[in-house]
């Protein structure tokens, strides 16, 4: 996969990561609509976006997932705060960026021993619901 050893940094940690893929990908620009973030928020407030948002219907734009689908998000976090976020490559792997690492891809499987709460997320924007 072509995002394989970007580089992180502050400036472009797993957030900006993800959205780089979904702007590179599917043409979701991230940054300026609710879709993943209200503004540049700390991956831990765009997690509590993502769920705030689908639960109170803010967002009609993603949904929650009962399992991965490619270039649909993976949302991580070591307790209910959900504070990691990748790009799901297939049903097996996805695609992060961790602080002060390059991106790899990594197995879903050894992901849900390392974190407490995984869920996935799809882009949708005429959903209905």
């Amino acid at each position: 996969m072509k995002y394989i050893g970007v580089g992180w940094s502050p400036e472009f940690d797993c957030w900006d990561f993800t959205k780089e893929i979904l702007l590179n990908e599917l043409g979701i620009d991230a940054s300026t609509s609710f879709d993943l973030a209200l503004s540049p928020l700390v991956i831990d407030d765009a997690g509590k976006a993502i769920e705030s948002g689908i639960r109170e219907g803010l967002s009609k734009s993603w949904v929650e997932l009962s399992h991965p689908l490619p270039l649909s998000i993976c949302v991580m976090g070591r307790s209910k705060t959900l504070h990691h976020i990748g790009v799901v490559v297939d049903e097996n792997h996805i695609v992060h960026s961790n602080k002060g690492m390059p991106a790899c891809c990594s197995e879903i499987r050894e992901l849900r021993g390392k974190y407490k709460t995984i869920k996935f997320y799809q882009y949708a924007k005429d959903n209905p619901g």
